[in-house]
């Protein structure tokens, strides 16, 4: 933007444009033709007022329904595929894997370490065993 103020300016009058709006203007408006215009248009202001309401929360949660109902269905879809989903990849988790050559060897280092062999056993993940020194 230019700081020299030409933004402001005026700008500069076209001869021929005065001329013709010259033959089509009509004289400015009298006192009182201007009050009865300003009271027109400020009664037509008034009146689109009052007929604007603000919509009832019914109104504005029936617009909001059809979206409402798609996200719902894609919850339920979403759950069931969830759970669902659990329940297979839990029967297929259920066969335990066997011990491989390193859990054994860790086993066997620490003969007597009650807590490491319950959580390598894997029978109650959130009770431990008391520790006893070896």
């Amino acid at each position: 933007m230019r700081d020299d103020g030409a933004w402001d300016r005026d700008p500069v009058p076209d001869p021929v444009l005065q001329r013709l709006l010259g033959r089509v203007s009509v004289p400015p408006l009298g006192e009182g033709d201007r009050s009865r215009l300003e009271g027109a248009i400020m009664s037509a202001v008034g009146r689109e007022a009052a007929r604007a309401t603000a919509p009832a929360w019914w109104e504005i949660a029936a617009r909001w329904a059809p979206a409402a109902a798609a996200a719902g269905v894609a919850a339920v879809l979403l759950s069931g595929l969830v759970l669902f989903g659990s329940r297979l990849q839990a029967s297929a988790d259920s066969e335990a894997a066997p011990e491989t050559a390193a859990v054994a060897q860790v086993i066997d280092r620490y003969p007597g370490d009650a807590v490491l062999a319950s959580l390598i056993s894997g029978g109650d993940s959130d009770a431990l065993s008391p520790w006893r020194e070896p």
